[in-house]
């Protein structure tokens, strides 16, 4: 504003010491001086909810207050790195919904098929009040990896969005 205080709202592009550039410019364009203000931006919280499944279902994440339950035939074994959890037809692990699906976000997974078969299986997914709000799973009819998300949740959604990947077994 004309002579006034100017608010402008910024987002950090990454975390550690920084230097913020500021000058302002009057009517006929004429720059001020640049005054240097040095921050400290602290680093992000890390994932909302993390499970390693290294022989538990605990949430491993920052805050790690929604830790998961067993069901079914579960044990541990050898994973990609330390131990895993090896899910024999009907083990499951329930956790608290985690993920807020009305935005951008992300959900990884490391899972591996003893054999690219005739039964389809679920790694990860979320419920909504209808379907699912987003699920990771091998698909046998594709022999694949499928990534589903509907667009929206309801009983019969206008579409859905795909990503597949061809399913190897025996690799992570």
């Amino acid at each position: 504003s004309l002579g006034g205080p100017a608010t402008a709202t910024i987002a950090p592009v990454d975390d550690g010491p920084q230097t913020l550039y500021v000058q302002s410019k009057d009517r006929a364009g004429h720059a001020s001086p640049t005054q240097e203000y040095r921050i400290y931006v602290r680093a992000g919280n890390g994932p909302l909810a993390q499970w390693s499944l290294d022989g538990n279902a605990k949430d491993t994440a920052f805050l790690g207050d929604r830790d998961g339950t067993t069901y079914g035939t579960v044990r541990y074994a050898g994973g990609a790195v330390g131990t895993g959890l090896r899910l024999e037809g009907d083990g499951q692990v329930v956790a608290p919904n985690t993920v807020r699906t009305d935005g951008s976000f992300s959900v990884t997974a490391w899972a591996k098929l003893d054999k690219a078969g005739d039964q389809s299986y679920t790694v990860v997914s979320q419920h909504g009040q209808n379907m699912c709000s987003f699920c990771l799973q091998y698909q046998a009819d594709k022999k694949a990896w499928v990534w589903v998300l509907p667009q929206a949740d309801s009983a019969n959604p206008p579409g859905w969005s795909y990503v597949q990947s061809p399913a190897v077994a025996g690799e992570w």
